[in-house]
């Protein structure tokens, strides 16, 4: 009689550990998602902030100012463009166009600079 009650309690602390780790398994499950759920949330002043310097960056490089910032003439560097994306490959992505991204380039090699100075483009 003995060995069968302790035979049970063996296996109610067993059923007792694994209810605890179902547990949390679901609490960690649970704080998880909402973790997830809450980086996933686009703050649109952030993007629309965002858009306005990338127009004001492109509309620089676009004009005569843009020699100062990419060393090139605004038609020298659509031709350039126009030249990576046929015969180089170069795509645009969901969030950068092609003519930014040869900008980039351009302006990080041109000036020697490190990203860290140029981290609002990013």
């Amino acid at each position: 009689m003995a060995r069968q009650t302790i035979m049970e309690l063996i296996r109610w602390r067993t059923r007792l550990r694994m209810t605890l780790v179902h547990v949390i398994c679901l609490v960690v499950c649970y704080y998880r998602i909402q973790i997830l759920s809450q980086s996933r949330i686009v703050d649109r002043s952030l993007t629309l902030e965002k858009d306005r310097v990338r127009n004001k960056i492109m509309n620089i490089v676009a004009t005569s100012e843009g020699r100062k910032i990419i060393r090139m003439s605004p038609k020298a560097f659509l031709d350039l463009c126009s030249i990576l994306q046929q015969e180089g490959g170069l795509l645009p992505t969901q969030r950068v166009t092609v003519e930014e991204q040869v900008a980039k380039t351009l302006y990080l090699l041109t000036h020697n600079v490190r990203n860290r100075e140029i981290q609002f483009w990013f």
